[in-house]
C-alpha cells in the first residue's frame, strides 16, 4: 500500500531495505536516467525517425506528463486502469507500460472484453477442458496462461458482466484460476492493465459494475 501511495504522489521507484540496497539504488537510478533521456528525446520528434520502444510522442505538457507517468507506473506490478474516449491511445499506453516494465521480454496479450459473450470470454481467458462441449476436441490454453509472466490487457473492461467480474476478481486476489470444466488450480503470474471509455464510477453507483472489482483494477 505504501508503494502504491508513493507512486501516486510522484515517486519514481520504491525499494525495500535489503543487504543489497546500495547496488539496488544504483541500478534503479541508472534505469530511471536512461528512461528520462529517452522520454526527453521522444519529446522532440525528428522527421522520419522510428523509435523502437516508444509509441507515445508529443510536445504538449499533457503528453509529456503521460510519458513521465508511464515510466513510473511501469516500474511497479500494480494493476492499472486507463480511461479515455475511443481513439485516444489507451492500448498504445498499455503497450508502453509493458514495454518499459520488467516483463517486457514476456508476452503482451490483449483481449476486447466487449467482443464476446460471457461464456466465450470465459473460455478465451481461462481456457477449457477437452470434451467440455461439442467441438472441444482438445484442452485449450486460455489467455491467462498465454500471458504468463507478462501482461494481460483487458480492453473495454466496462463491457464485462457481473459474473465475469467475480471470476476475474478471484484471479486478481489469489493469482490462481481453473480452466472451464477443470479442477486443477493454475498460477497466474500476470500483470493486469484494463481500459475503458465508460464511466466506471457511475456504473458502480448504479450497480452495473462491482465496486470490489473496480478498486482491484484501479490501483493506479
Amino acid at each position: 500500500d505504501t508503494a502504491v501511495e508513493a507512486m501516486r504522489l510522484g515517486a519514481v521507484d520504491y525499494l525495500i531495505k535489503t543487504p543489497t540496497i546500495v547496488d539496488d539504488v544504483k541500478q534503479r537510478v541508472s534505469r530511471y536516467l536512461e528512461a528520462k533521456r529517452l522520454s526527453e528525446a521522444q519529446a522532440t520528434p525528428v522527421e522520419g525517425r522510428k523509435s523502437p520502444g516508444f509509441v507515445l510522442a508529443g510536445r504538449s505538457q499533457q503528453i509529456l506528463d503521460v510519458i513521465s507517468l508511464v515510466a513510473r507506473v511501469a516500474r511497479t506490478d500494480a494493476s492499472v486502469l486507463i480511461t479515455g474516449e475511443s481513439g485516444t491511445g489507451k492500448e498504445w499506453t498499455a503497450r508502453e507500460i509493458h514495454q518499459q516494465s520488467s516483463r517486457q521480454a514476456q508476452p503482451f496479450v490483449a483481449v476486447n472484453c466487449g467482443a464476446f459473450t460471457e461464456s466465450i470470454l470465459e473460455s478465451e481467458l481461462f481456457g477449457h477442458m477437452k470434451g467440455l462441449f461439442t467441438g472441444a476436441v482438445d484442452t485449450k490454453k486460455g489467455l491467462l496462461e498465454s500471458a504468463d509472466r507478462g501482461t494481460l490487457f483487458l480492453d473495454e473492461v466496462g463491457e464485462t458482466s457481473l459474473g465475469m467480474q467475480v471470476k476475474l476478481l478471484r484471479v486478481l486476489q489469489e493469482r490462481r484460476f481453473r480452466r472451464v470444466g477443470g479442477t486443477q488450480e493454475l498460477e497466474a503470474d500476470v500483470r493486469f492493465i484494463a481500459a475503458t471509455n465508460r464511466n466506471l464510477e457511475e456504473m458502480v453507483r448504479t450497480g452495473s459494475f462491482r465496486e470490489d472489482f473496480f478498486f482491484r483494477i484501479n490501483v493506479i
